[in-house]
């Protein structure tokens, strides 16, 4: 695998009972691509949160199904796969909670400079509609 270092920007936004928000961070990161296959890679990056802990985030992407996976103190796996629901477990301070997890739409651009990931989601729990997503995930290299 080809690795490279990368400066990351990633937004969510998020509209939970009709209002909107935005949530962004910025990191850098390691970008690995599959030297035979392009459409494998993965993109790794570290989150730091408001109590100073440290998350390690690591998307990886096979086939066309992107897994995010963060480990810290609240760690979580999610699945997205355009069209199909998936199920993924997210810790909090008050116990695991299962969550659904639907992808609208899962896309991935790259060129010589970086690369953007989309995901548009939907989260539920039971069946019940709890929030809608789209995440943006940019990277450039910072050296080639």
């Amino acid at each position: 695998m080809k690795q490279m270092p990368v400066l990351i920007q990633v937004s969510d936004i998020q509209e939970v009972n009709g209002q909107t928000e935005t949530i962004e961070l910025f990191s850098n990161g390691l970008f690995s691509q599959h030297e035979a296959d392009s459409n494998t890679w993965s993109l790794c990056y570290h989150e730091h949160d408001d109590e100073h802990s440290c998350n390690k985030t690591t998307l990886t992407n096979h086939n066309g199904q992107i897994m995010l996976s963060r480990e810290g103190d609240f760690p979580l796996a999610f699945i997205f796969e355009e069209g199909i629901r998936h199920n993924g477990m997210y810790h909090t301070p008050y116990g695991p909670v299962d969550l659904g997890i639907y992808s609208n739409s899962v896309a991935f651009v790259s060129d010589d400079c970086g690369g953007v990931v989309t995901i548009a989601y939907t989260v539920n729990i039971n069946t019940d509609l709890l929030s809608m997503h789209k995440m943006i995930i940019s990277f450039h290299y910072l050296s080639r």
